[in-house]
This record gives structure tokens, C-alpha cells and sequence, in this order.
């Protein structure tokens, strides 16, 4: 019973929005990440967006779309495991936990989700309200956009992008 509600405390500590110290243990995609908080390990996937790695392990993505993902890592293969060039395990960071998802602090201020969005390996989610980070986070993806970075390049947007928002808008009408 006790170890019950030691788990309880833990995760209604870690759904506040306050920001915490957490060391990283593992880099598994640049998606997913594995933490530990005091003594408990937690997974953290990034808050506020659609990553290109979580599009493509959806199984609902049309071929083209995975085709397009495919193509675009041959051509930018460092972006692929992007995630291992910037964190190191058994460093520290900070994380705030919004709605399950983590927002991870890699640059002062900067997020992890931030980043994604500049270099095109993330886009914002559709219907994300947050107004501490929708800002930048739109200001983000306009640039990427300008530069055509990886959701923006014509093929991904074409096969991916526009197909995988009309899903998002049919499920939440």
C-alpha cells in the first residue's frame, strides 16, 4: 500500500507544469526519452507537437508519405538520431510535464520541442492552445517553413503533412 502511494505522489508531482531537474538514462528516438526524477524512471515524449519520427511509426501513414520520410533521412541522415548529437545520458535537464508530455529545456530557455520545430524534424500540433509556447512555436514552424526544413519540403508536405492534419481535424469533430 505504501509503495502505491508513493507511485501516486510521484506522478502528481511530475503532472504539475513546475518545472524539475531530471538526469537522462537513455536517448531511444528523437521522440522518446527516458529519465529518472529521485528514484523512479519515467519516458518522456515531446509536448506540443508531431514529430517526423512519431508520423512514421503511426501505422495509419499512407506509403508515399513513408516513402517521403525514408527519402528525406538518406538525404539528412545526422537528423535521423538527432537526438544523441544533443543530450547526453546521465546529464541533468529541465523538464515540465504538461498533459503527460514533457517539455524539455535544452538551451536556457529553449525547448527540445522548439528545436524540432526549427530544423522540420516536428510541426506544431493542430489545436495546441498553450499561450506560454503556441507563439513561438508557430514562429518556429514559419521559419522552417520559409527554408522548406523537413516536414516542409514539398514531398513531406504533400504526403504527409496535409493528409495527417485532415486526420486530426476529423478526429476531433
Amino acid at each position: 500500500m505504501k509503495k502505491i502511494i508513493l507511485i501516486l505522489l510521484f506522478f502528481a508531482n511530475l503532472s504539475s507544469s513546475e518545472p524539475f531537474i531530471a538526469e537522462l538514462l537513455s536517448v531511444e528516438s528523437n521522440s522518446i526519452l527516458h529519465f529518472r526524477y529521485k528514484s523512479s524512471s519515467f519516458v518522456c515524449t515531446n509536448y506540443g507537437v508531431i514529430e517526423v519520427d512519431t508520423l512514421y511509426r503511426d501505422k495509419n501513414i499512407s506509403k508515399e508519405c513513408r516513402k517521403s520520410i525514408n527519402e528525406f533521412y538518406i538525404y539528412n541522415p545526422k537528423l535521423k538520431n538527432i537526438a544523441h548529437y544533443i543530450f547526453e545520458p546521465r546529464q541533468l535537464y529541465h523538464i515540465e510535464v504538461h498533459d503527460d508530455k514533457c517539455m524539455i529545456f535544452i538551451k536556457g530557455r529553449k525547448s527540445y520541442s522548439e528545436y524540432l520545430i526549427e530544423i522540420g524534424l516536428a510541426k506544431v500540433k493542430p489545436f495546441f492552445n498553450d499561450k506560454r509556447y503556441r507563439q513561438t512555436f508557430k514562429n518556429a514552424q514559419y521559419e522552417a517553413k520559409l527554408q522548406k526544413k523537413g516536414f516542409w519540403d514539398k514531398a513531406m508536405i504533400k504526403n504527409c503533412v496535409i493528409n495527417y492534419e485532415m486526420d486530426e481535424i476529423n478526429l476531433k469533430e
